[in-house]
Formats: C-alpha cells, sequence, structure tokens
C-alpha cells in the first residue's frame, strides 16, 4: 500500500471510486468543486492509498483551519477494510498538523472512539425562526427568496468556494447565504440582534448558528435575540428531511488549545447538502 497527495489529474479515477459511497449531486463529483477542495497546498488537499495494482482502495480529504487539520470524507474500500488503511491516511495528516473531526458519521465516531480520540462536547446548533411563522406546517416557510444586491462578499480563499453564496456584513459578521430555501447559515455571529433585523428586512424565515459551548457570553446574546435550541428545525433543507437527524459530535486527536471555539469556518460545514 502506498500513500501520496492526489492531484486533479485523479479525480476522473475518484469518481468511480466516490460512485461506491456517495449519491449523485455530491459536491466531490464536480471537478471544478474537487479542484477548489482539494488542490491549495495552504487550504485543503486529498491523501488517497493505493494498492500494487495503483487501484485507489484509501481516500480522505484533509482542510486546515483554527489552527488543526479537519479530516473530510474518509473512505475505504469495501475489500480492503482489515489493512489498517485509517492509518496510514492519519500518518499522513500528522504531518500538517494536529488532526480533527467534526460531524463524523456512525462508523466514523465508532472508528475514532476506538483509537482513543478525545471526543468533544456536542456543537451547539442555535435556531431564529421569523416570529409567528411555523416551520414545520407552513410549505412557504422554506421557499426561496430573491437575493438582495449589492451584498460584500467576504474576504479569503473559503468564499471563492463554487456555488456557496456568501455575504459579509457590514457589522463584521459572516453568514452563507441559503435563499433558496428561505434563511442564512451564520458563520459568525457576534452580534446576532444585527443578524436578525438583516434578516426581517430581507424576507428571511430562519436564520441557523452552530458553536462549541464553551462561550457562555455567546448563548446568551444568541437568547437574548431569540435563537433557541430548537432541535426539530431541518438541517437539510432543500427540501427540507424533517426526519433525518444530524449528530453535531467532533473529536481531536489530542488535546485542544484553551479557549478554543468552533466556527462554521472549520471542517466541511459551510456546504451542506449537494450540488445539483
Amino acid at each position: 500500500m502506498q500513500a501520496r497527495i492526489a492531484t486533479i489529474q485523479d479525480h476522473g479515477q475518484l469518481t468511480n471510486f466516490y460512485s461506491c459511497y456517495y449519491p449523485s449531486g455530491h459536491p466531490l463529483y464536480n471537478h471544478e468543486f474537487w479542484a477548489w477542495m482539494f488542490t491549495n497546498p495552504a487550504y485543503g488537499q486529498c491523501i488517497v492509498v493505493e494498492n500494487k495494482a495503483k487501484e485507489i482502495v484509501g481516500h480522505m480529504g484533509f482542510v486546515q483551519a483554527g489552527g488543526l487539520v479537519w479530516l473530510v470524507n474518509i473512505l475505504v474500500d469495501v475489500n480492503h477494510r482489515h489493512q489498517n488503511i485509517p492509518d496510514i491516511l492519519f500518518d499522513v495528516a500528522r504531518g500538517y498538523g494536529p488532526l480533527a473531526v467534526a460531524v463524523a458519521n456512525d462508523a466514523g465516531a465508532s472508528l475514532l472512539r476506538r483509537k482513543k480520540w478525545q471526543e468533544q462536547q456536542l456543537l451547539q446548533r442555535w435556531i431564529w425562526t421569523r416570529p409567528n411563522t411555523d416551520f414545520q406546517n407552513n410549505k412557504d416557510f422554506f421557499k426561496a427568496i430573491q437575493q438582495p444586491a449589492d451584498l460584500q462578499k467576504p474576504e479569503g480563499y473559503l468564499w471563492q468556494q463554487p456555488y456557496l453564496q456568501s455575504v459579509a456584513f457590514n457589522w463584521g459578521d459572516i453568514a452563507q447565504l441559503a435563499l433558496n430555501a428561505g434563511g442564512l447559515r451564520l458563520v459568525t455571529c457576534n452580534n446576532p440582534k444585527a443578524c436578525v433585523a438583516w434578516a426581517m428586512d430581507n424576507g428571511c424565515n430562519w436564520i441557523d448558528f452552530v458553536t462549541s459551548n464553551t462561550n457562555a457570553a455567546m448563548q446568551h446574546a444568541l437568547q437574548d435575540a431569540n435563537f433557541s435550541r430548537n432541535e426539530s428545525f431541518p438541517w437539510y433543507l432543500n427540501p427540507p428531511e424533517f426526519n433525518r437527524k444530524v449528530t453535531l459530535n467532533w473529536f481531536t486527536e489530542n488535546q485542544l488549545p484553551e479557549g478554543f471555539v468552533f466556527n462554521r469556518s472549520m471542517a466541511d460545514m459551510t456546504r451542506i447538502g449537494s450540488i445539483d
């Protein structure tokens, strides 16, 4: 087995590899998205493991953010599940910094627990909904709304992500626009009341925000702006999937730096769902 950093020339073979794991519409099938995600050494790359026949039998992306190396899309060929391929992938990734994983599926979470990674307290998802609306019964709640004109795009490589619409508000916060589903996904939320005011003025019916639970001042500010921990609010929204639940777990191989606070610019959380 041999591990190496993948290049865009591998995307054709990887597309076949992904078909065993992902439905159509997953962004990794998209050539432009893959190039953005995994060909910038300062942001993210992809490690593959090949067998003697030069067939890809293991895959793992990683994103560098917040001083950690966030592992994403950990995939192992079903015929090679007992050959320690995750260890090979992890060994390569350690050369880039301390390892972390956010929102692992059941299999991934079990793997990390077996390897004695530190399971951090669950991430918190906070929800604001427009007053006097009912997201569960109103068919128009998640209706697409028109994008306001003259929005300021955030600076930085993350915000060059293909198909991602984002905005840098004039008070300093950043959001992913989910206007095709009638709302906002905040990346930072230092002024929750200003975010709510913008949403109200521009026809948004909802806002969500994900953070670690280490910032008590942030929690109080969110509550003051009428955000709540509404676990019935769907994660996948276009269309809304009320029965599909997501456990907002996260793991680190080593102890976190003191005062570390998670935000949505880390891991792979600025993209939720498919590219159709």
